[in-house]
């Protein structure tokens, strides 16, 4: 019997509540507009390295199936969606066989000055996909959950003038293993946002997070960080908000001998330029921040990702995806892993036929690489998929 991960804390009395906040006041107009939308795929998948092992690449290939269904409400001051997806797995090695699962939700309510939202998230997986874009540790069979939770609250001050109010909370439960450390974030975000044009706006915010281990010795992490934003329709197709200050970051360890006690300084930023065409959309993205590993700790990370697509004609779509992601977490390492600086990055094109009005097949590769920077680890791996997809139409409820 398979060890499952550890329980989070008690959070669900405070979604309730804050779900019960958003559908308050819908009425019964709220049911006129309830639907369900389903959907159904299955794909075939060769992985020549499935857990980018730089000493036993093993060649994994089998069949995943993934049913999905959305429900979604929405008046006009009220909007809620659920969706639920599954991706049961089965492989010829059938130490990777797994039935994940993936919950989101989003609500949100908007009043004659002010705006209300929650989205949150739950996810149960394997380390094999959860910690790809994280300590790059991947293990088949190894079970993780993460839980998010991501409040946000807007009021309007005046015509040009707003407040702004984000939070959120994260958890990483993993089954027993050594390699991994549960953890819990937190984070609280005001902001003050002004219009300076039809086109334009900035933005000033204070952000506190905490970052706490919930397994092994413990480890808190205390980030302050202030930071200045500006947002920008550049023309009708072009758009770009960018995001950038300091990070302050005390660190109190449990073990004496731990040389990270005591407080470090680094930046943030967070930047994104858009385009969206008749028959091309493209995003580019950049962050570089703190961010919470599976081994126990924060790492600073940089990642830069590019994606885009064209659209050839109404059956044929063409996609390109490129991602980097550099993490450094040299010595702060909970665990008994090479958590040093690693590099991750992937190449990933694709093609998308529109077989029928509901039906598409995606055909994709996908080329990754992981390096650690001692020299003591290198791997690559090459992906090949195919996939169908049905999507009915959405059934109207009432």
């Amino acid at each position: 019997m398979r060890p499952h991960p550890r329980p989070i804390p008690r959070i669900l009395p405070a979604t309730a509540a804050a779900v019960a906040f958003l559908l308050a006041g819908t009425g019964a107009a709220s049911a006129e507009n309830l639907s369900i939308q389903a959907e159904g795929s299955g794909r075939y998948e060769y992985d020549s390295n499935p857990l980018l092992s730089s000493t036993h690449a093993e060649a994994l290939s089998g069949f995943v199936a993934s049913p999905k269904l959305t429900v979604r409400d929405e008046t006009p001051f009220t909007y809620l969606e659920l969706t639920g997806r599954v991706d049961a797995g089965t492989y010829n090695r059938s130490d990777y066989n797994s039935n994940d699962v993936f919950l989101t939700f989003l609500g949100s309510r908007t009043g004659p000055s002010w705006t209300a939202s929650l989205s949150g998230a739950y996810d149960d997986d394997t380390t094999r996909t959860s910690e790809v874009a994280g300590s790059g540790i991947l293990k088949a069979g190894s079970r993780h959950q993460r839980y998010f939770l991501a409040p946000h609250f807007a009021k309007n001050l005046t015509q040009i003038d707003s407040l702004l109010l984000d939070a959120a909370f994260t958890a990483s439960r993993y089954a027993d293993h050594p390699q991994y450390v549960d953890s819990n974030t937190w984070s609280f975000t005001p902001s003050f946002q002004h219009e300076f044009s039809a086109t334009d706006s900035g933005s000033a915010g204070l952000g506190f997070s905490q970052y706490v281990t919930a397994s092994g010795p413990k480890k808190t992490q205390n980030t302050l960080t202030p930071s200045l934003g500006w947002q920008s329709r550049l023309s009708e197709r072009w758009q770009m908000q960018t995001s950038a200050g300091v990070q302050y970051t005390s660190t109190d360890d449990d073990r004496a001998a731990n040389a990270d006690n005591g407080t470090s300084w680094n930046y943030y930023a967070n930047a994104g330029l858009n385009f969206q065409g008749e028959q091309d959309a493209l995003s580019l993205q950049f962050t570089h921040q703190m961010s919470p590993e599976g081994t126990g700790t924060q790492a600073e990370t940089s990642s830069v990702s590019l994606s885009g697509t064209h659209t050839v004609n109404s059956n044929l779509d063409l996609k390109l995806s490129l991602s980097y992601l550099r993490s450094d977490g040299s010595g702060t390492s909970n665990t008994v892993s090479n958590t040093g600086e690693h590099t991750y990055w992937n190449v990933s094109p694709g093609i998308t036929y529109h077989l029928m009005r509901q039906v598409d097949v995606v055909v994709s590769y996908n080329h990754r690489e992981q390096e650690y920077a001692s020299g003591s680890s290198q791997a690559s791996s090459d992906v090949f998929l195919i996939s169908l997809t049905y999507k009915p139409d959405k059934i109207d409820l009432m």
